[in-house]
């Protein structure tokens, strides 16, 4: 885990992360990310997809240097902001992917329960 090292280097691979779940889980086929994220709105509980455009502004800040207006000073990355990415995109892997692979696993165990019944049933 890159966070405790350089929460501006973590806060780029959870924008890269994000990216290519939107991609790959989430079915998107825009290139740019915020339109990835606009793809994603009537996909996602709005829990979820409300954070998204947080995850990609502070890998924005990691990836690019940009300056706070007021002062001129390149804007960090904090710490708490790196963990907060990682937050959002575990959700975004528990609605993905360990969801609906639970619920195939429910699924699996109704149906073979089933099967098991009708066999036991026609003896």
């Amino acid at each position: 885990m890159m966070l405790p090292f350089s929460p501006k280097a973590s806060a780029a691979l959870s924008r890269r992360c994000l990216q290519a779940v939107l991609r790959d889980a989430g079915g998107s086929a825009k290139t740019k990310l915020v339109s990835q994220i606009a793809d994603a709105k009537d996909k996602l509980p709005a829990h979820i997809w409300e954070q998204l455009d947080l995850v990609r502004e502070t890998g924005n800040f990691a990836a690019h240097p940009e300056k706070d207006l007021a002062s001129g000073a390149i804007i960090e990355v904090e710490p708490d902001e790196a963990a907060c990415n990682l937050d959002v995109l575990d959700l975004l892997f528990e609605h993905y992917y360990a969801q609906p692979a639970r619920v195939a696993n429910l699924i699996e165990r109704v149906r073979a329960k089933r099967r098991s019944t009708r066999l036991e049933g026609a003896s």
